[in-house]
């Protein structure tokens, strides 16, 4: 017996403690927070917070995380959150996506502290409790 979101109306199989469209958790009206953080070496230049929505990566106008990186193409990844996690996507892109040094081929779940490099740019995956990330 499926129930349905009381955030968005999908349906939800038994069982999930997360509603896998909208990522809103059962019982606490909280989504799943994490961050991305962009990074040039070792220094940090930016922030962004990624909730329960696919987040777009590329260098195309129309992405929420752009860089304007000849190695990364217009739509490079994305990043959401399905079934309890965050995941990162490939989305075809011509010089790919790593996660943690080692290219992704299609999808690949994101933790806390993990690297991703589009292009020459990086990116820190961090996954907080929602009650410790404030989100603007």
């Amino acid at each position: 017996m499926t129930r349905e979101c009381a955030c968005c109306g999908s349906q939800v199989r038994p069982g999930n403690h997360f509603c896998t469209h909208c990522g809103i958790a059962w019982g606490q009206g909280k989504a799943p927070r994490a961050a991305v953080v962009l990074l040039h070496g070792r220094r940090e230049w930016g922030r962004r917070a990624i909730t329960n929505r696919a987040v777009q990566i590329g260098s195309g106008k129309f992405c929420e995380i752009v860089f304007n990186d000849p190695l990364v193409s217009e739509r490079h990844a994305r990043i959401v959150y399905s079934d309890g996690s965050f995941w990162i996507e490939d989305l075809a892109s011509r010089n790919g996506t790593f996660v943690n040094g080692g290219r992704i081929d299609r999808r690949n779940v994101l933790r806390d502290g993990y690297l991703v490099r589009v292009g020459s740019s990086m990116l820190r995956f961090e996954q907080h409790p929602a009650e410790r990330i404030s989100i603007t």
